[in-house]
């Protein structure tokens, strides 16, 4: 093991299962293991499946098609579950709070 200095490098190596999704929803539960709480947050995105349309006539000889309620459903695309200790949650929070203050800092200081 190389020693730790300024200016050293940590190598990112990307896991076999790695997942790179964009999501937009998010389920989260907390729950205990032992006498240690846990934190667990499933991320995932919403999807419309459309099966079929139904032909409307919308003037005589003129189709148009629409999709009916039993055409449709919605559904939740699950990418991932991570489970993290106290220690880990509380830096989880800390960095999103940090970009998303960042986030609203360059949003601010954009001109209208």
């Amino acid at each position: 093991m190389s020693l730790i200095t300024e200016g050293g490098k940590l190598i990112h190596v990307q896991a076999p299962n790695y997942v790179n999704e964009p999501v937009d929803q998010l389920v989260g539960l907390t729950y205990s293991s032992g006498a240690e709480h846990r934190f667990s947050m499933t991320f995932g995105r919403d999807q419309l499946h459309i099966s079929g349309e139904t032909l409307k006539e919308i003037s005589p000889g003129v189709f148009q098609t629409q999709p009916l309620p039993e055409d449709y459903s919605l559904t939740r695309i699950d990418f991932a579950t991570f489970t993290m200790n106290m220690d880990a949650t509380i830096r989880f929070r800390d960095a999103l709070t940090q970009m998303i203050e960042a986030a609203q800092a360059a949003t601010s200081a954009q001109p209208s």
